[in-house]
């Protein structure tokens, strides 16, 4: 379980993350309003348009900002994604966001441990270093996490990744790792480090090459990194089919995002 200093730098260091990650992308801005921080980028942003950090003294403060928030999205015809977090979410939220009819889609488990972690001995991983094997992360990200999106949305979050990842490396506030076979990258993930956090993200193996260690030589590999650059924790967010190979990790579940759409 996290301190409520390690929450804190948490949550600073996931809006901080976000924007780095989407900077590069024509158009992306964070709006702050009273207690809410919602990100637009016109499907230029990797992360896709949401809103985050909702942070409601009330059910009725809270039904207003859902209701500022969903106009903010619709004024900029951006689909609408708000995601719910348990902790300090007053109980109504989510039968509001219902009413206003969203549904829930999935839900993530936000984890993280103290680092470093012991080594393990696994398949080998090598840094990205280079700009055309970044390029070629920001085009395995898109094709594995935006499959189903149309070939333009594909191509520009794959171009918006490869330079997000580019200038991590250039600003030197993180690290690729990849496994290749072949010649070609099968396995990836990146770590976005802020102050004492190392967020762990884009942790993916093609479907071909899974259940072969992929994913914990590469987020073993990111944490060492990690701890070499004085991190204290790592956090990350996982879907269910793969958080047990977290928690094998040591990492715990210390809160969950529940992803409401149009």
């Amino acid at each position: 379980m996290l301190t409520d200093e390690q929450r804190l730098a948490y949550e600073d260091h996931l809006v901080e993350a976000y924007l780095a990650l989407g900077g590069p992308s024509p158009g992306a801005e964070i709006i702050r309003e009273t207690k809410y921080h919602a990100v637009f980028s016109d499907f230029g942003h990797p992360m896709g348009n949401f809103a985050m950090r909702l942070r409601f003294a009330d059910q009725e403060e809270a039904s207003k900002g859902i209701d500022d928030l969903i106009g903010c999205f619709r004024r900029k015809r951006a689909p609408v994604r708000i995601y719910l977090s348990g902790l300090e979410t007053p109980a109504g939220l989510a039968r509001t966001l219902r009413q206003k009819r969203m549904y829930e889609a999935f839900t993530m488990h936000q984890m993280a441990m103290p680092i470093p972690l012991a080594a393990r001995s696994g398949p080998e991983c090598r840094l990205l270093t280079t700009e055309p094997e970044l390029r070629e992360a920001g085009r395995f990200c898109a094709e594995q996490f935006f499959s189903g999106a149309p070939p333009v949305v594909l191509a520009k979050v794959a171009d918006v990744m490869g330079q997000a990842m580019v200038n991590i490396l250039e600003n030197q506030t993180g690290a690729v790792a990849g496994i290749q076979e072949g010649g070609a990258l099968v396995s990836m993930g990146l770590a976005y480090t802020s102050g004492s956090v190392a967020g762990i993200f884009n942790v993916a193996t093609m479907d071909r090459w899974r259940r072969k260690g992929f994913g914990t030589a590469i987020t073993c590999r990111l944490l060492e990194l990690a701890a070499a650059a004085d991190c204290r924790f790592a956090t990350l967010q996982a879907m269910a089919s793969v958080k047990g190979m977290y928690e094998k990790l040591g990492f715990s579940t210390f809160d969950s995002l529940r992803c409401f759409v149009e």
